[in-house]
């Protein structure tokens, strides 16, 4: 998929809830969005992000990494946030990504 379709994926998981905890739809969407953060190794060389790109940051394993790092991040950047709802709402996004 490509990022627009993560993007959109994630925003309609957004839109199954009635009631939204502050932050959600930013976690859902940038979660969804999240393990392609290893396209950087591009500027490595195209050769190496190939190499990189199905491991790491797409691996089962390094989810919950994700998405504590991005719920920490939300928090600080969206006022009155909860930390358990941005990182479950992250999880979901990164799992949705992978699968």
């Amino acid at each position: 998929m490509d990022p627009v379709s993560h993007a959109l994926f994630g925003r309609a998981l957004a839109t199954t809830r009635t009631s939204r905890p502050r932050g959600l739809t930013a976690a859902l969407v940038l979660g969804s969005l999240m393990p392609d953060v290893d396209a950087l190794w591009v500027f490595a060389g195209f050769d190496r992000y190939l190499a990189h790109h199905a491991a790491g940051t797409h691996a089962l394993i390094a989810t919950p990494i994700e998405a504590a790092i991005l719920a920490a991040v939300l928090r600080v950047a969206v006022p009155r946030s909860r930390l358990w709802p941005l990182f479950i709402a992250s999880w979901v996004g990164i799992a949705g990504h992978i699968i």
